[in-house]
């Protein structure tokens, strides 16, 4: 699925309430679907392992907010892969849409 890199939240050594550390990256992107008037809002919790896997750095989604990445799901609807499709379109401090034509279906 392609989507429209929209933020990252790092968490460096978080710790939450229960003891766990978290270590990675909290990555938030827009997408089409024909169900939704708009675009789909949506956040995912990469942990440095899995963007390790990935070949992807928070630094690199970081310089990247605006762009266009390819998200793969596996199996309960977990991400399997991320990786980016296309280079920063932020111009002059706004962000152009990204046509997601891959993902819409004809009007004709």
């Amino acid at each position: 699925m392609k989507a429209k890199l929209v933020g990252v939240q790092e968490y460096g050594g978080a710790k939450m309430n229960d003891g766990t550390i978290l270590d990675g990256a909290k990555v938030y992107f827009n997408y089409y679907s024909p169900d939704v008037k708009g675009h789909v809002a949506d956040g995912k919790y990469l942990s440095l392992a899995a963007m390790s896997a990935f070949g992807i750095s928070s630094v690199q989604l970081s310089q990247n907010i605006g762009s266009e990445i390819s998200i793969d799901y596996g199996p309960k609807n977990k991400i399997v892969g991320v990786g980016l499709v296309s280079v920063s379109t932020f111009e002059q401090g706004t962000v152009k849409d990204i046509d997601n034509t891959e993902n819409k279906k004809d009007k004709k």
